[in-house]
């Protein structure tokens, strides 16, 4: 029996799936709390969970290389979404007018739960990878 770890493949579809269903939460909840300001919420979560599908394919593509190919696809990815939004925050309250407070407020709201829905998915598959491993030890 070898004592390298499982290739599994990355859990794209269901982590994308929960990054959604998170986003449209946040989104709906976001919308009844704030009134009159749909644009600029529905505008900055629509960013963000993009953002975060477009990250979460990065990390993805990285499955087959090992955990620590994963975990440091991870980080980056979420160094380069946290600049990104911030990016977007800024385009969107000083270039398009959209008012400050909903498109930042907004943008923290949503950017924190799929960020830890995310970590959860990635920390899970990687406990997976290597769970036969640690079995072995015992």
């Amino acid at each position: 029996m070898s004592d390298a770890p499982l290739q599994l493949s990355f859990p794209l579809a269901r982590t994308a799936t929960l990054l959604t269903a998170c986003a449209l939460a946040a989104g709906a909840s976001a919308w009844l709390a704030v009134p009159g300001q749909g644009l600029a919420i529905a505008a900055t979560i629509g960013f963000v969970w993009l953002v975060s599908l477009m990250s979460l394919i990065f990390v993805a593509s990285y499955a087959q290389r090992g955990a620590r190919a994963i975990a440091l696809a991870h980080f980056t990815a979420t160094g380069g979404r946290v600049l990104l939004c911030l990016l977007a925050g800024a385009v969107g309250v000083v270039r398009l007018g959209l008012p400050a407070k909903p498109v930042l407020l907004s943008l923290a709201a949503i950017y924190f739960p799929l960020l830890m829905i995310e970590s959860i998915c990635v920390a899970r598959h990687v406990r997976a990878l290597y769970a036969p491993a640690k079995e072995a030890l015992r």
